[in-house]
């Protein structure tokens, strides 16, 4: 039987500050190990781990397009107001028929050029109710011993 462990991601980045501040943001956490010229953001469902280790001569391009499923649509909201205050609005891109008061979604682009797509799961769906009767009283409620 195959055990799979998870994803591990490694990239190589220019500026390790700003992709710092940029995935606390995302994430909505810190980094789960930091190190002079090193980040490694894990993250548990799905298994994934972000490694990012600065090296000012990279100059391959990072590519890459992931989404991001929040809890709900407050939580991606959030996460759009804080990369608006935090100077990362020009990287965000809006659908504007999906960027809506009921359903907020945007992509944005990382400081080296990954793509992450945020949007909130699925919701639960309410169970149909067909018949909203008052409960009667029935023999067994004037029967019953106290």
């Amino acid at each position: 039987m195959l055990n799979i462990a998870g994803l591990n991601i490694k990239y190589e980045v220019k500026d390790l500050v700003s992709t710092i501040d940029f995935y606390n943001i995302l994430l909505g956490e810190w980094a789960a190990d930091l190190y002079p010229k090193h980040a490694v953001y894990v993250i548990e469902n799905p298994a994934l781990t972000l490694t990012f280790t600065e090296n000012p001569r990279a100059d391959q391009p990072v590519c890459g397009n992931f989404s991001l499923f929040l809890k709900s649509d407050e939580e991606v909201y959030n996460r759009f107001r804080d990369f608006t205050k935090n100077d990362f609005s020009r990287n965000i891109k809006i659908d504007p028929a999906n960027f809506t008061p009921g359903h907020h979604a945007f992509r944005i682009k990382d400081p080296n050029g990954l793509i992450w797509e945020l949007g909130a799961g699925e919701k639960k769906k309410k169970p149909i109710q067909l018949f909203n009767i008052p409960r009667m009283n029935s023999v067994w409620d004037i029967l019953k011993p106290n």
